[in-house]
């Protein structure tokens, strides 16, 4: 049986027979790499960048806790670039990755896909990859895209959609990791006051 670094069971079959304990999640988002490790973002800067930007948006107590938990499931099953995740060959794990959602929301207590969030991962993943691509950018993003050029002085709304001054952006990605899971944490509880980690 494949266990985390901390040495917690990982029952790919059943889910809900693995604790989720808070130092493997924070090991292991730290060492999941998005987009296939084209760039130099782990799933646990991904998450507090959505969360940063929920805030932003005044996303609802709902929405902020599934920011919070939807990719935590990297912490146990491989991060796969979407591309490649849409093929037919990956029906099956398409199907355990399904499991394992069911199963953080259910630990977490919050609904499953019971909100719209896909806009804000959108905006991050915009912001990722374009701050990669042009460090010294401000970066302006909407939910269906992103362009570099010239914005205010930190982070605000524009008719245009999001933006976000490419020093606040970087600063925001390389957060301590402390800071990141405890932001997890908070919007958690926000929306599910009783949530603890399994011990």
């Amino acid at each position: 049986m494949t266990c985390t670094k901390y040495g917690t069971p990982i029952d790919y079959d059943h889910p809900h027979n693995t604790p989720i304990r808070r130092h493997d999640v924070l090991h292991h988002l730290t060492m999941a790499r998005r987009y296939g490790g084209a760039i130099d973002v782990n799933t646990l800067q991904h998450t507090y960048l959505r969360l940063v930007i929920g805030r932003m948006l005044n996303c609802s107590p709902l929405q902020m806790a599934t920011l919070a938990i939807h990719d935590m499931t990297d912490a146990y099953l491989p991060e796969v670039p979407i591309g490649l995740k849409g093929m037919p060959c990956m029906t099956g794990f398409r199907g355990l990755e399904r499991e394992w959602e069911r199963r953080i929301y259910d630990w977490a207590g919050v609904p499953f896909e019971a909100c719209e969030w896909k806009h804000i991962d959108r905006y991050a993943a915009a912001g990722e990859m374009l701050l990669y691509a042009h460090p010294l950018a401000d970066v302006q993003l909407s939910a269906c895209g992103m362009s570099g050029g010239m914005g205010p002085r930190h982070m605000a709304l524009t008719g245009h959609g999001l933006c976000i001054k490419g020093d606040v952006l970087k600063s925001i990605l390389v957060a301590n990791k402390h800071t990141a899971i405890s932001a997890i944490e908070s919007a958690i509880r926000a929306y599910n006051p009783g949530f603890a980690w399994d011990i």
